[in-house]
């Protein structure tokens, strides 16, 4: 730090001497200032002025305050400028001197020591943190439970229906009276004196009603309908079994009977066996429906309400599946509105037919409901009001108990056509193997309804194929019509069926079928869906009764 001071200083004494010779001076002597040891006092020939200079602050060296410095004696010469005061650094220990320049160094105060700051001593009293009270939790006292009283639930009070009777045939008025012509009696068949059976002949096939015109205005002509047949023979109902309500006719129309099937079938024997029947499957039914037999089927249209029935292509081939067949089982009608069925039965006779139908009550533990219904072509086929209902239902076995009624076939004498229970039925998916067992107790119940009917035909939905038929396998002479095959739309399980005693039931063509939707009608996958998941299963029978003979078990004459 000296060194760099006294580098400065002399630097400037070069350039005061420097100016002098310039100016042709002599040179100047530089005297201690009176009023500050560290100022030196140049004496300098009269000169302009020289500019001032820039004061600079010395921080003192401990060595120059120590080490002593001879003084500088000043030098006579002309009078001098005005001292400047120049701040500068200690000089060195001896005394510089240029040219006939003598610098002394003015001696110093020594600057008194700066003693260090003393020690503060803080005290701070010692932090005692405040008590704590130990935490006591109270005790817990649990509330006392009351359980709620149970109180049973009311049993609900069964609907009563009531049977809505048939309307009185329309008045039909004649311009002539239109011969009828009856076909010949039948033959009474006598019990052959031989050991051997003998099968009765086919009977004729069913006279067609005939068209007759009735005098109109504006040369309009109205088709009759088919003539009067007299009451089927009834008994009063089973008790406490509720009767959906019936359809009212629709306006009489005639339509046309297709012709037969190529192909007759073989007689069958009342003493088959009561595995299922072995007959070849058919596709489906062509050229319509047979004159020599009625074909009865099963279809659970998945899911059918008010959603479906909006669909016009979808309800055009529902049409077109009811009016290939006689009798129609449905399952599945899930409708809140109750314009469902007959707006199908409307696009079903769009085209002329005449079929009607009848409805059993909605059914379920939940929230989801099912109704079935029966619809059946009324110039073939009529109806027992007072036989419509819900099977009993035991012990609360099934989801929807079955709904049942009595048909028999038109045909002269209305006693020779063949009368028949249809037991419709969907089990629930969840419980099948209970609810097949169940509706074995309810084929032997329809049985023993009534004496003078031993056809009973269970016919829907099970959910299962013959091998989960459980109890009904074991019903003695039971048969069953669909086997081998499957009866959904994706191909996939057999779960559709008609079920039926092959003792007493002979009047099974042994004629059956599954309608393939996709097949039939051109469909996608998609498309077949989108009408069911299930395919229709049909079977096929004879029109005309046939009774057992007393103590001839395998005689099958007619009777």
């Amino acid at each position: 730090m000296g060194k760099r001071i006294a580098t400065r200083l002399i630097a400037v004494c070069l350039v005061a001497t420097a100016m002098a010779a310039s100016w042709g001076v002599d040179p100047c002597v530089l005297e201690a200032s009176e009023s500050s040891p560290r100022l030196v006092r140049i004496d300098m020939a009269a000169q302009p002025p020289l500019p001032r200079l820039v004061p600079i602050s010395q921080v003192p060296s401990a060595a120059a305050s120590t080490v002593p410095r001879p003084p500088i004696q000043p030098q006579p010469g002309p009078a001098s400028p005005p001292l400047v005061s120049i701040s500068y650094a200690p000089a060195p220990t001896a005394p510089i001197t240029l040219k006939s320049l003598a610098i002394q160094e003015v001696p110093r105060p020594i600057a008194a020591p700066v003693s260090p700051p003393l020690p503060v001593a803080i005290s701070a009293p010692a932090y005692v943190p405040p008590p704590v009270a130990a935490y006591t939790p109270p005790a817990y006292t649990p509330p006392a439970y009351t359980p709620p009283a149970y109180t049973p639930p009311a049993e609900p009070v069964p609907p009563v229906y009531q049977s809505a009777a048939l309307p009185p045939p329309l008045p039909v008025s004649l311009a002539a009276p239109l011969p009828v012509s009856l076909p010949p009696p039948l033959p009474v068949y006598a019990t052959p004196s031989v050991a051997a059976y003998a099968p009765a002949p086919s009977p004729p096939a069913l006279p067609l009603p005939l068209p007759v015109p009735l005098p109109m205005p504006a040369a309009t002509t109205v088709l009759a309908p088919p003539p009067a047949l007299p009451p089927m023979p009834t008994l009063p109902p089973a008790a406490a079994l509720p009767s959906p309500t019936l359809q009212p006719p629709v306006a009489p129309q005639q339509a046309a009977l297709p012709p037969p099937l190529p192909t007759a079938p073989a007689p069958v024997q009342a003493s088959a066996p009561a595995a299922a029947p072995a007959a070849a499957p058919a596709s489906g039914l062509a050229g319509g429906k047979p004159t020599d037999a009625i074909t009865i089927c099963s279809f659970n249209i998945q899911v059918f309400g008010e959603s479906k029935i909006a669909k016009p292509q979808v309800v055009d081939v529902l049409a077109k599946v009811v009016r290939k067949f006689d009798i129609v089982a449905v399952q599945e009608v899930r409708a809140k509105s109750d314009s469902v069925i007959p707006q199908f039965l409307s696009a079903i006779n769009a085209d002329g037919r005449r079929y009607q139908f009848v409805i059993g009550p909605r059914l379920g533990r939940t929230v989801s409901k099912e109704q079935y219904t029966f619809i059946y072509d009324s110039t073939r086929i009529e109806v027992d009001p007072s036989s419509v209902g819900t099977s009993p239902n035991p012990g609360d076995r099934l989801h929807r108990p079955p709904l049942h009624a009595r048909f028999r076939v038109r045909a002269n004498p209305p006693e020779s056509g063949f009368s028949f229970w249809l037991v419709d039925t969907h089990t629930d998916p969840d419980e099948v193997s209970a609810e097949v067992n169940a509706l074995a107790d309810v084929f032997m119940e329809m049985k023993a309804l009534r004496p003078d009917e031993d056809d009973v035909i269970l016919l829907g939905d099970l959910n299962a194929g013959p091998p989960q038929f459980g109890k009904i396998k074991q019903v003695p002479g039971v048969g069953w019509a669909v086997s081998g095959v499957t009866t959904n739309t994706r191909r996939s399980k057999t779960y559709d069926n008609l079920i039926f005693d092959t003792r007493t039931t002979t009047e099974y063509t042994g004629r059956w079928g599954v309608l393939d939707l996709q097949n039939t009608f051109g469909l996608s996958i998609d498309k077949a869906l989108e009408v069911s998941d299930h395919n229709p299963v049909w079977a096929a029978f004879r029109p005309w009764e046939t009774r057992q003979v007393a103590g001839t078990p395998s005689s099958g004459l007619m009777q």
